[in-house]
This record gives structure tokens, sequence and C-alpha cells, in this order.
């Protein structure tokens, strides 16, 4: 598959129209039928224009009515330029189409948060499945991230309707399960927030999950609401945190795209769980799935005589120092870490006298495990053990920005005792 750098998205209306130049509505043939292409397997690739045009080479049901044509525009040698299926679909699979991958991701990195840590999104590289309402994907994702209810049963559809009732009412007088209306990150907060997402993340929240969405790239104002439904030059895929407090237990993904108005604005989204396929599937259980931190800590060349609880502190301590913007973007991390690992054993023999920071040596001949900040995030979220350090540190940055809202003495004081107890190191 192509690897051609991604273009900079730079937003434009170019909207359906059928064989007649005409706008295509919500209720004609081909945009229910296009609609479903989508539903059974996902957004189209960037490099992919979307036609309205008539089957009259065919004989059966489907001749000279108006129906979706995908035109690729990127040619292999030896291939066909368009089809009537789905590039994504498994009719279209065999042929080896090709796939650019989504225009560039320039959301501004800010101080004290990141975005979900995952690998960026490529066509091809999930299975998309559609669901009725946003309760049965979020039972689904919850299933799949090991939520489970009494004996070990699988979370329902059901039991997620349930659920969010119940919570609505303990709401009235608990201020924590109120709905969420901003979402987490800043710079996603100029996008749509989809209806019921909040009614989402909450469920998801309450399970002691944080919820990632994948969806395009879709104005707040619901200035080109339907641009996802383009001819081409749609709106970029990527992974945002939801509403509410995120980033500090183990996320959960779903897909939400915007359904197609004829006039207006809708919230409405169509809500999808999501597989990754062999392609991506080593490298997706990998952020996805807890570590082996005793493996790690070898990799990383760590000393052995130092305990796993320090090891696993010290790569909160890494990611969380890098996310506060303390260290150069340029850092390898895996060095980081385990000259860290050299610090804190010296820093605990019982023989020292004169304690000094820490300072990395941009020297170092360091030839242990390569670690990545969006790896590095993935693995002290989605491991248990880590989970305690992680809230440690939330709790400080929290403090943190309440001291420079208040600039009082007590928040300065809040501050200083849990910066203390997030730096305090295990046994």
């Amino acid at each position: 598959m192509s690897t051609a750098v991604p273009r900079n998205y730079i937003p434009a209306d170019e909207p359906l129209v059928n064989a007649r130049k005409a706008l295509v509505h919500s209720n004609s043939t081909g945009m229910q039928q296009y609609s479903q292409h989508i539903k059974d397997h996902g957004p189209l690739p960037p490099n992919y224009t979307i036609i309205i045009g008539r089957q009259n080479n065919r004989a059966g049901p489907d001749k000279g009515r108006e129906l979706s044509y995908f035109h690729e525009e990127s040619v292999k040698a030896g291939r066909h330029v368009g089809s009537w299926n789905h590039p994504c679909s498994p009719a279209e699979s065999s042929l080896l189409p090709t796939f650019r991958p989504e225009p560039i991701d320039d959301r501004e990195d800010i101080t004290g948060v990141f975005h979900p840590p995952l690998p960026a999104y490529k066509a091809g590289r999930f299975v998309w499945k559609h669901h009725d309402s946003w309760e049965s994907a979020i039972a689904a994702s919850l299933h799949t991230s090991g939520v489970r209810i009494a004996k070990g049963n699988a979370i329902t559809k059901e039991k997620v309707v349930q659920m969010d009732k119940s919570l609505e009412k303990k709401a009235v007088n608990d201020t924590q399960l109120r709905l969420g209306d901003t979402l987490y990150h800043p710079s996603d907060r100029g996008t749509a927030i989809f209806q019921s997402e909040p009614n989402a993340a909450r469920a998801a929240k309450y399970q002691g999950r944080s919820l990632v969405v994948l969806c395009p790239l879709t104005p707040a104002s619901g200035v080109g609401w339907n641009r996802f439904w383009h001819r081409s030059n749609r709106p970029p895929i990527r992974w945002r945190w939801s509403v509410g407090e995120q980033a500090c237990n183990k996320f959960m993904v779903v897909g939400c795209i915007p359904k197609y108005v004829d006039n207006g604005v809708s919230k409405e989204a169509h809500w999808f769980t999501l597989e990754p396929t062999t392609a991506i599937k080593g490298t997706w259980d990998a952020y996805m799935k807890p570590r082996d931190f005793s493996k790690l800590k070898q990799a990383v060349q760590f000393r052995s005589s130092l305990s796993d609880e320090k090891f696993i502190w010290t790569l909160v301590a890494a990611h969380r120092t890098w996310t506060n913007n303390r260290l150069h973007r340029d850092i390898k991390l895996g060095d980081w870490i385990h000259q860290y690992g050299e610090y804190i054993y010296q820093y605990t023999k019982g023989d020292v006298t004169e304690r000094t920071g820490f300072k990395a040596d941009k020297k170092s001949k360091y030839n242990g495990r390569k670690i990545g900040s969006t790896e590095l995030g993935a693995w002290i979220l989605n491991s248990r053990e880590s989970l305690k350090y992680v809230e440690l540190w939330e709790k400080a940055n929290e403090a943190h920005v309440s001291y420079w809202s208040k600039k009082s003495n007590e928040a300065w004081e809040t501050f200083r005792e849990r910066q203390h107890a997030a730096s305090k190191l295990p046994e």
C-alpha cells in the first residue's frame, strides 16, 4: 500500500451530486446505498472519490438505478481504477487497492494533556462493525475491554440502557455523574460532540474506562456537517478523547460517523466498534493489552535489584514528565528510563552522603529497547499496576491548574502535597 506523505486538510465543500448533477438527498437510492456501504465497511480512504452513477451495463435489479461508484485516485499498475464495491470490502480486498494515509493531524499539543495513545488511523486496518444504538456499541466495547457483570457474563445493550437510566437518577444528587459537555482535550473543543456521546462517556467512566472516539473532523458549529459524505476532500479520521475526565483509566474505543442530513445540522451519528485486521493486530494488542512489566524491565536494562514497583513508577514519571513538556522532544525515552533507573540505584544506596538532581547523559551508549511516547502512554493506562501512579500524577496536575487559577497559599500547599505524593519513590 502507498506510503505517500499525507497532505494538510483544507476544508472545502464538494457535495455529492447524482448523474443529473443535482444534490443527492438522504432518501435517494444512491445515498441510501452509499450509506449502507459505509455502515458495512467504514469510511472511504482519502484517495477515493465517490460518484453516484447508473449501472446500465449490467443485467439484474440494479440496472438503471443510481448507485455509488468508488474511484481510486492513485492507480496501481494492472489495477482497474474504480468499482461498485467499497474498497475495504472483502469483494475488493483481493484486488489489493491502494490506501493513502489520512491528512496530517495538525492538532496542537497542550502541556499537561495528551491525545489518545494509539497509532495513526489508516483505512484497511480495521473492520468497522455498525451498531443500531450507542448503547449497543458501548456494551460491545466494554466487553472487548474486559468489563464483565455478575458471574462473568458479558455486558449487554439492555444492561447499558438500565445503567444510563440509573445514572441519570443518581446524577440529581451526585455531580460526578452528571453529563459532561466539554471534550477532554483542549485541541478538540472546536469539534462536534455527537448526540448521546456524553451518556456513552459517563457509562464508560462508571465501568472504570476512559472513552476514545474515532471520528471524522466535524466542526462543533455544524458548518460542513455533511463533508464526511462529500465526493472527495473529506475530513480526516482521527482518534480523540470524549467528554469529561479522560486519560486516567484503561481506555476503550468506539467509532462515530455523522449521519447525513439534507438541511441544517444533526448531532446524530452512526455508532461502530472496531476490530483490528490481521495486518495490525499485533501492534494493536501491544497498545491495548496489559504489558508484562518484568519483561519490559529487562528490555530497557533496568537494574534487576530495583523492584518492579520502582520500574513501573519510573514509566509513569517518564510519560508525565514528557507530557508536562519537561523533556526535550527528541529525547530517547527508553534511554531516559534506563538512566533514571541508574540514578535511583545510586540515590537509594546507603552510603550516599550527597544527593544531586537527575540529569540525563545525552552521550549515553544505551542499546536497550526503544520506547515512543505514544506506546508508553498506552502501556501505563492499560495496565492495572500503573494506574495508581497515573492517578497521583493526575491529581498533582489538577492541583497545579487550580493554583494558577486561584493563586492562593492554600492552593499552593495542596499542589505541593500532591506533587510530593506523585514523586514519592515506592519500595
